[in-house]
């Protein structure tokens, strides 16, 4: 784990849990998660670019199951 923050998805705000992953081998892997207890599930990732920033990407809205 490397912090925690808070995420807004639509209206609601979810504090989150930020968990970096990395692998290497085969395929290189590194990014970093955005994990929310309170829904327990990956809200988030965040993928490093090749110049130094960053790409985050989340979901639009979260919809309950019936």
């Amino acid at each position: 784990m490397i912090g925690t923050d808070s995420l807004h998805i639509g209206a609601c705000k979810y504090d989150i849990l930020k968990i970096q992953r990395k692998e290497t081998g085969a395929r290189r892997f590194d990014n970093v998660d955005y994990y929310a207890p309170a829904l327990k599930l990956v809200v988030a990732k965040e993928y490093p670019e090749r110049d130094g920033r960053t790409t985050l990407i989340k979901f639009d809205k979260i919809y309950w199951s019936k």
